[in-house]
């Protein structure tokens, strides 16, 4: 009867724990959390930091983005977003960051498939300018040519379009 008592409470307590482990698993493996003002994890791969830049202020304006607006931030796009924006900022027109979904898109249309008026575009001083149309494209045939600017497609004014936008 003692023994059945001792190999009793030793399968409780071994119950126990298995009940503990697989929670605290779930806990820190699946993102369950309890506090309902809770915010994503920000993933820093830091490669190699440079030693002259004060990130301060950008951390502010995250930190009061983060607290103070009332619509639906997504991480990404802020980060994609500040990325374009240093690119942007080297003011050459030969450099561009592309998201994950924009890449994509350029690896399709690297891949043999032309579509579209047939021209080379570029992105200069803000402005979508032809490099060069393709030889017998619809734009080599309706005149357009190098150093062209594209002032409007469909109507619409491009001088906030984005390279990418501008030929999709």
């Amino acid at each position: 009867m003692k023994n059945f008592k001792k190999v009793s409470i030793i399968v409780v307590i071994l119950w126990v724990a298995i009940i503990f482990y697989f929670v605290g698993y779930l806990i820190g493996h699946k993102n369950i959390v309890f506090e309902t003002n809770y915010k994503p994890k920000i993933t820093n791969l830091e490669l190699k930091k440079p030693e002259s830049v004060d990130f301060g202020v950008f951390w502010k304006a995250w930190n009061a983005i983060s607290d103070k607006y009332v619509g639906t931030l997504s991480p990404q796009k802020m980060v994609n977003g500040a990325i374009k924006g240093m690119v942007e900022a080297l003011g050459d027109p030969y450099s561009s960051f592309l998201d994950q979904t924009e890449n994509g898109q350029l690896q399709q249309d690297l891949a043999g498939k032309f579509e579209g008026i047939g021209a080379e575009l570029s992105k200069k001083d803000g402005k979508i300018i032809v490099i060069a149309p393709l030889a017998d494209s619809p734009a080599e045939k309706a005149g357009i040519k190098a150093q062209d600017q594209i002032l409007a497609i469909d109507g619409k004014d491009t001088s906030n379009y984005s390279l990418d936008e501008a030929v999709s």
